[in-house]
């Protein structure tokens, strides 16, 4: 009984968001990822299950599906924002560097990642910035988040640890942090030719104007749910 009322509560929450994103995104595309990945879906809204302890990007289905076919042993990523993203990484790839502003989920995520010899793992945190200015959350050239806990500093340490690295250094790099719109702009030099850039949440309004930098890349766009979540919504890599 209390199986079936889960799954009674799972579908519905799932039906709510599904035509959420189908009047959003009308697309059929959009509605075969919707029907296709309930099942799995389904799997992983246990709550003993997380991204960290199944070394997973906390991305929609079809994305990670196009993630694997698209990684190879001898790549090296960047990423913003770290977590079971970052393990997948250390996996598949020959270098990840990750980049967390959070010191409390960094120093929990530092023990998981203790083994692992081919990461390096930063903390860079947000500074204090009396001009910031919440208008500016858009724009790539600034360094601010929409959230409103992040309100009264910026990110420009953070979204400019990339600056150090040759142009063209990366196969891969993971926009999945704070301050997306300036991380796009940082990372577009950064990324080799035929590499990737992947931007989740790619919907929202204000990473728009960072989209319109990488006009002219191929986009492929991957819509519907991701584990541990309720929430849809599109992950997108761009190729360069």
């Amino acid at each position: 009984m209390a199986s079936l009322k889960r799954n009674t509560s799972a579908i519905y929450r799932y039906s709510k968001h599904a035509v959420k994103m189908l009047i959003a995104f009308p697309k059929p595309k959009a509605l075969f990822s919707i029907l296709s990945n309930f099942p799995v879906w389904l799997k992983y809204i246990d709550p003993k299950r997380n991204a960290v302890d199944d070394q997973q990007p906390w991305l929609a289905f079809s994305a990670i599906r196009f993630l694997q076919k698209i990684v190879t042993k001898n790549m090296t990523v960047y990423e913003w924002g770290s977590g079971g993203s970052t393990l997948f990484w250390s996996k598949h790839v020959a270098k990840v560097i990750s980049v967390e502003h959070d010191p409390n989920w960094f120093y929990k995520l530092k023990e998981k990642l203790a083994s692992k010899t081919n990461i390096t793992y930063k903390l860079i945190e947000p500074s204090t910035d009396n001009s910031y200015n919440a208008s500016l959350v858009a724009d790539p050239n600034a360094s601010f988040s929409k959230d409103p806990d992040f309100a009264g500093y910026n990110f420009t340490n953070y979204v400019s640890d990339i600056d150090q690295y040759p142009d063209e250094s990366f196969d891969i790099v993971v926009v999945d942090g704070r301050a997306r719109p300036a991380c796009v702009f940082r990372a577009i030099k950064k990324i080799k030719k035929g590499g990737y850039l992947l931007l989740d949440n790619s919907e929202r309004e204000h990473y728009q104007q960072a989209i319109k930098l990488l006009e002219g890349w191929q986009r492929y766009d991957f819509y519907g749910p991701a584990p541990y979540a309720n929430d849809f919504s599109v992950t997108s890599f761009f190729r360069f």
